[in-house]
């Protein structure tokens, strides 16, 4: 019975010296009290009102040409891992799929803010897709993870299996 009493008392000090380890300490006070910070106004007015419609058209890294009829699965590899080690044949490559508002279709390497949309990384302008008007309607229940944002459709996570040239 004692031996319980002791891994009890044990535990407790234990715990404690953990939850002592844990502690936050308090933010020093300030020496003086902030003031707050002017900024001027502009010396000149923006040459250019901002567009309405921003463009959307990336710097395009290389091409990537979906293999017809063949069937694919596994991990795949990122479009730079594609762009960094081309190979004469097919390879599935991983990214971020979107759609232009021009109709051109991308592979990127990441979705770098989802809620306007920008892409991250190389990409890819992806030719001889076989593009089917149901992929890209979002009424569609057979159609998974097609999101949109500023007007353009995408897939965070899409494989196209195809040749590389860049």
């Amino acid at each position: 019975m004692n031996t319980n009493r002791y891994r009890m008392a044990i535990g407790a000090i234990a715990i404690t010296m953990i939850l002592a380890a844990c502690g936050v300490q308090a933010a020093p006070e300030p020496t003086s009290p902030a003031s707050p910070t002017l900024t001027a106004a502009p010396s000149e007015a923006p040459s250019e009102a901002p567009s309405a419609d921003p463009d959307v058209t990336p710097d395009v890294d290389g091409t990537i040409t979906v293999a017809e009829g063949a069937a694919f699965s596994g991990p795949g590899i990122s479009v730079s891992g594609a762009l960094a080690n081309p190979t004469a044949g097919p390879m599935l490559v991983n990214g971020a799929l979107w759609l232009a508002p021009d109709g051109t279709l991308y592979l990127s390497e990441a979705v770098d803010d989802a809620s306007v949309p920008t892409f991250a990384g190389p990409t890819l302008e992806v030719l001889n897709f076989a593009t089917v008007e149901a992929l890209w309607d979002p009424a569609n229940p057979d159609v998974v993870g097609l999101r949109e944002a500023g007007g353009i459709p995408f897939f965070e996570s899409y494989q196209i299996l195809g040749t590389i040239e860049s």
